[in-house]
């Protein structure tokens, strides 16, 4: 068994807690986070050449972080992006509505009761099946009669009257799954949307999400997650080629441009999951990928990363390997220096930067797309 880990995490979250306890680890979570969300690629092909010498690997990757940057500004622009600032009167990183939020979702609790759900009771849908109305003058939701959805209609801002945004929820459908000895209720299917104006700007659909469940561990198994807005399609998938293997991928994209995607393979060495020890995570490998210009690669040996409690750099070297491609061809490889406590950027010449030459031009251009949201994220 796992020493002092609670075995209800599922096996991604056994693995979190313990990287988070070792030396060094942090570094390497960080680094596998950078580049979950600055490199880029096309696809993913089983052939690839040498280190090819005549790409400028620099000047490669800062055009892909640079081509993610527009594309995030796109996607901040759009008009679900902009609704939803309207609504949660959002401004640098403060949230000036969201009394008026936190009233319509209270007083929606007393015909749906959604706090029954988080308490892991069952959502009926049919029973809920209706048209709720937000009534300003009131202050409370009015349900009328609709046997074929539920349907909220509320305004887009406060101090709004008129109910300008309607929320469709048109299937929905749950499965049990046995999770630390209870019976929880998980959604399987669905399908909702989000209009304005009766134009539709968010769309979400839930399709043959399949769980697998072991006492205290309960995992997807397959199944897809598709949300659109923003003129964006985003879309995750989860798959299991047996009951050792899990896939998980994920794809952001527009008008057929890929934004960004990942795709993560875990392997185990067997599928009792409440009895897995450190060893028996064997390996977690995969590609990060945005826009058509770098792709990432990543081969971690987690088994032997979770037996140890203090890793050496040549230790992080063998066990996590990090290559970067562009067009199929290796233009730099990623080694973690205990001198640097980071990551360094290594090109084929040799030479190299630290990865925080990449990472806090990077951040600062991605603090000022979402800063609305988030408000400072450094003080730079």
């Amino acid at each position: 068994m796992i020493n002092n880990i609670d075995t209800k995490y599922s096996p991604q979250q056994l693995i979190i807690n313990r990287l988070m306890n070792m030396k060094n680890i942090t570094n390497i979570l960080i680094t596998l986070l950078f580049i979950t969300i600055t490199c880029i690629s096309l696809g993913c092909s089983n052939k690839k050449s040498n280190v090819d010498q005549h790409i400028d690997p620099e000047e490669t990757i800062n055009s892909s972080l640079d081509n993610l940057i527009e594309l995030l500004w796109l996607y901040r622009e759009g008009s679900f992006t902009n609704r939803t600032i309207s609504f949660l009167g959002a401004n640098s990183g403060e949230y000036l509505s969201s009394d008026w939020v936190e009233i319509l979702i209270d007083k929606l609790d007393e015909h749906i009761q959604h706090s029954n759900i988080n308490n892991n009771k069952r959502f009926n849908f049919n029973q809920h099946r209706g048209t709720y109305t937000w009534n300003s003058n009131q202050g409370r939701w009015v349900k009328s009669s609709n046997n074929m959805a539920i349907i909220l209609r509320f305004p887009s801002a406060k101090n709004q009257s008129v109910n300008s945004m309607e929320l469709h929820i048109t299937e929905y459908t749950d499965t049990p799954v046995l999770i630390d000895g209870e019976t929880n209720y998980l959604p399987s299917k669905a399908r909702a949307s989000l209009r304005h104006n009766n134009n539709e700007i968010f769309n979400m659909q839930l399709d043959n999400l399949i769980y697998v469940s072991h006492k205290y561990v309960f995992l997807p198994a397959n199944g897809t997650l598709t949300l659109r807005m923003n003129n964006f399609v985003q879309e995750f998938t989860f798959s299991q080629n047996n009951s050792r293997h899990f896939k998980f991928e994920h794809t952001l994209r527009s008008d057929d441009k890929l934004a960004f995607g990942f795709s993560l393979n875990l392997d185990l060495r067997h599928s009792s999951y409440s009895d897995l020890s450190e060893d028996d995570f064997v390996r977690l490998y995969g590609a990060v990928n945005i826009t058509d210009l770098v792709r990432v690669e990543a081969d971690i040996a987690i088994g032997e990363l979770l037996i140890r409690d203090s890793l050496t750099e040549n230790e992080i070297n063998d066990f996590v390997g990090l290559d970067v491609y562009s067009n199929n061809n290796k233009i730099a490889e990623m080694k973690y220096h205990d001198s640097l406590d980071n990551y360094r950027v290594i090109y084929p010449d040799g030479s190299g930067r630290d990865i925080d030459f990449f990472a806090e031009r990077f951040l600062q251009q991605l603090e000022s797309v979402f800063y609305i949201f988030t408000g400072n994220w450094y003080d730079w």
